[in-house]
């Protein structure tokens, strides 16, 4: 019997700090520490975990998935990826920042799935070099343009900045990309729990926080990844 090995692809690159990014908090505020809630809740409508295979997609599928939540239909990560690369002006360098991620999703907008030309099971380098998308794919992308992006910042610590966040914008379906250095035992995390102790880290990967859960009576962050249901 061969035993499947468990294997999580990133492709996340760490984005330079940047003065120009929109603070939420500054232009927002933030809510009063005593009004964040504890009970569960989650902003995305429906939870759908992708697959990003051994690509290094997952900035556009964490974007997309953010994304969907608002818009309720079904957009394609590998346009967006390719979208990023576009920015970039290198289809065939490693991954993708937040930064430029979020870039693409203003400048080029979303790509809703069913106009997609390519899957995943497609070649990476044939999905990542823009030149190989028709033109115009990109006007029915502008349908699904942001106005802007903002970093998720505030007077508490990230778990609880994040926490507000998405407690503040519940009605608005707006959730969270972020990323973090992967680490390997969360591969085998126990019922989808990731464990609080530290350990060497191994590669940045990018997902989607939208909502929060309680657990033993301890409050977690959801996270939805884009790396199989298994």
């Amino acid at each position: 019997m061969v035993e499947k090995t468990k294997k999580i692809s990133g492709g996340l690159i760490k984005a330079k700090p940047d003065d120009r990014d929109f603070s939420y908090a500054k232009v927002f505020g933030s809510i009063k520490k005593e009004e964040l809630p504890e009970e569960d809740f989650i902003v995305a409508p429906v939870i759908k975990i992708e697959d990003q295979r051994d690509s290094d997609f997952c900035t556009s599928y964490g974007s997309s998935s953010v994304s969907e939540d608002q818009e309720e239909v079904d957009l394609d990560p590998l346009y967006s990826f390719a979208k990023t690369k576009q920015i970039t002006g290198d289809w065939k360098g490693w991954g993708a920042d937040l930064r430029t991620s979020m870039k693409a999703a203003v400048k080029f907008g979303f790509l809703e799935k069913k106009d997609s030309p390519y899957t995943i099971d497609d070649e990476r380098d044939r999905i990542a070099n823009w030149n190989n998308w028709p033109i115009e794919l990109d006007e029915k992308a502008s349908f699904h343009k942001k106005h802007s992006y903002f970093k998720v910042d505030g007077p508490f610590d990230t778990f609880d900045n994040f926490r507000a966040f998405l407690w503040a914008n519940r009605a608005k379906k707006q959730s969270i990309l972020t990323g973090v250095m992967w680490r390997s035992e969360w591969i085998e995390a126990k019922n989808g729990i990731i464990p609080n102790f530290p350990s060497a880290p191994m590669f940045g990967h990018a997902f989607k926080i939208c909502g929060q859960k309680t657990i033993e009576h301890e409050l977690y962050l959801v996270a939805v990844l884009s790396n199989g249901e298994e």
